[in-house]
């Protein structure tokens, strides 16, 4: 009994710290407490985790991924919509498409239905089958196909469907392939395309080979009227005379008997005092075309005036130097005067 007495004592007791030997680094240091030991075991532990802890990412996953759905897709396999062009019908996913394209994320998520569509098929009357399905492919697959060819119905399938990635595809594809062979075919669909910036680098490369261009019958007649204004409208045209660019003009012209109402607002972009005169009246003078419309004979009367006032202007600058006649004859001048490359407004009026 007294043992059991003291037992209980002890255990109700106050607790001594162990002794402590001498000399020993922690003597007369409180050792750390059980709550301290099991903190810091935590803390420990949660450092480990954390430098543990990493983010891996497979390198296949994603083309593996695309490989599933492109086989679903081909299988029509667990297809819930139908999207139709020009009556060819290509099965999809709602889910698929809705994540690649916002014009059919707004059509699903809103749960909207296209009118006249009893079917429930997805109806694209402005779209081509040809154009749909290259988008259809690239959004299956991330690969688009593109050529000067289908560039046009392929972006137009992107931009019903509002599928960025593949007007960019478009954009990109346009100004890499660009040449002074395909130019003119790049700058007529980016007009009608957009946007300007790769409409402008399109038409510098029309500017460095305008000769050529205008040399080729065939590129000539397909040139577009606004692309043919603007290389008539510039002036650095080196190495193609004032009488090369008339005459491609009106080639372009005589091409096509509607294009001739428009004959006055294309010539008067040809600067008809920079050719001479001897040209003037062997080739321009006797044209039907410049005596029949009256602004295109304007044109020529008022460069056969700056000749004629040029001419008055050239005999008294012989007579003042003491110069017969003889001395000059129309067409043959080396004054400096004749060579300009420009013209004085003031001599035509």
């Amino acid at each position: 009994m007294v043992e059991v007495g003291r037992d209980l004592w002890r255990s109700s007791g106050p607790t001594l710290p162990p002794p402590t030997q001498v000399g020993s680094p922690t003597a007369g240091c409180p050792g750390p407490s059980k709550d301290e030991d099991s903190t810091t075991s935590l803390d420990n532990l949660f450092r480990c985790s954390v430098t543990l802890m990493e983010r891996l990412v497979s390198d296949t996953y994603l083309v593996k991924l695309l490989e599933g759905i492109s086989s679903l897709r081909s299988q029509s396999a667990l297809c819930d919509v139908i999207l139709e062009a020009e009556g060819v019908c290509f099965p999809a996913h709602k889910i698929i498409l809705a994540s690649a394209s916002n014009y059919c994320k707004i059509l699903f998520v809103g749960n909207l239905t296209r009118a006249g569509s009893p079917d429930g098929n997805i109806h694209l009357k402005a779209v081509s089958a040809a154009g749909l399905r290259n988008v259809l492919n690239f959004i299956y697959s991330n690969k688009l196909e593109l050529s000067l060819q289908n560039i046009e119905e392929t972006f137009k399938a992107a931009e019903t469907l509002f599928v960025r990635e593949v007007i960019k595809l478009c954009f990109r594809f346009l100004e890499g392939c660009l040449n002074c062979e395909n130019c003119m075919d790049v700058l007529n669909i980016a007009k009608r395309l957009g946007p300007e910036e790769l409409r402008q680098k399109a038409m510098c490369y029309v500017g460095q080979h305008y000769k050529q261009i205008l040399s080729d019958p065939q590129c000539l007649k397909d040139l577009d009227r606004g692309i043919l204004c603007e290389i008539l409208d510039r002036t650095d045209t080196v190495g193609c005379s004032e009488l090369e660019l008339f005459k491609a003009a009106v080639s372009w012209l005589q091409h096509d008997r509607t294009r001739l109402k428009g004959a006055a607002d294309i010539l008067r972009r040809i600067r008809f005092p920079l050719i001479p005169l001897r040209d003037l009246q062997t080739y321009i003078q006797d044209m039907p075309l410049m005596m029949l419309d009256s602004n295109c004979h304007r044109y020529l009367q008022e460069a056969l005036n700056y000749h004629s006032h040029l001419a008055t202007a050239e005999q008294k600058t012989l007579k003042q130097q003491g110069c017969g006649f003889g001395c000059w004859a129309p067409g043959y001048s080396s004054s400096p005067a004749l060579k300009a490359q420009s013209v004085d407004i003031s001599l035509v009026q």
